[in-house]
Order: structure tokens, then C-alpha cells, then sequence
């Protein structure tokens, strides 16, 4: 039998454990923040690398260890369906006001490139 759908139960499990490592983490928890955006890509390469806003300023920050991106892995294994190869990256907003959990996914693996060139304009446009 083919796998045509994924364990939906266990990907809302795991995005909201995500979020919750997020946002404890040290770089997180003690500031006054309004968003937070992480990049997770798991690849062929696997890294986070994330940005805290607040008003008008932002300043980039990745989460503490190695959790956070191993409950990455899990989600992309659990939202893989046969035959599908799953996603490379995956976009995590969070908004403090709300506690609203929010995820967009690349399955190629093309988006979200930081802009050395322009970081700030690379960082806002994440927010």
C-alpha cells in the first residue's frame, strides 16, 4: 500500500514542540521580542539560522543547540509521503502577541538564501 497522506497528529506535535525550543532557547527567552523567523534546512546540508525582531530592529540569532533541528528532521521525515522526497527547507514565523506558529516549506531547496550583499533587506523581508 502506498503512502498517500502523512501523520498530520504528530506534524502538529512536533510544530508545536518546535516553536516551544524556539522560543526558550537563551537567545529568545529573556528578550523583548515581537517575532521570530529560523530557516531550517535539511538537505544535504543541514543548518538553522534565524533572526529576533522587536519595533523597528532585528538582529540575527539561531536557536541553541541541536534540538531544534533534530524535531526539524522528525517533521520532514513524518510530512514525507511515498514516493515524495520531502521538503529541503522549511520557514518558521513566530509572533509573540498571537503565539501564532506559522510555516512555509521548500521542496527544492532554493529559498531563503541569506543576501551578503544585503543583509537587512534579506532579514526584513523574512519578517
Amino acid at each position: 500500500m502506498t503512502q498517500t497522506a502523512f501523520d498530520q497528529r504528530r506534524a502538529d506535535e512536533l510544530v508545536q514542540e518546535i516553536g516551544s525550543e524556539i522560543v526558550r532557547g537563551s537567545k529568545f527567552a529573556a528578550r523583548p521580542w515581537e517575532r521570530i523567523v529560523v530557516v531550517a534546512e535539511v538537505a544535504e546540508r543541514t543548518r538553522l539560522f534565524g533572526y529576533v525582531y522587536w519595533g523597528d530592529e532585528w538582529e540575527a540569532a539561531t536557536p541553541d543547540g541541536f534540538r531544534a533541528l533534530t524535531l526539524f528532521q522528525e517533521l520532514r521525515d513524518v510530512t514525507a509521503v511515498a514516493g515524495g522526497e520531502g521538503w529541503k527547507k522549511c520557514l518558521v514565523r513566530i509572533d509573540r502577541a498571537s503565539g501564532q506558529i506559522d510555516m512555509e516549506f521548500d521542496r527544492d531547496g532554493t529559498r531563503w538564501v541569506p543576501d551578503a550583499a544585503d543583509p537587512e533587506g534579506f532579514a526584513k523581508s523574512l519578517r
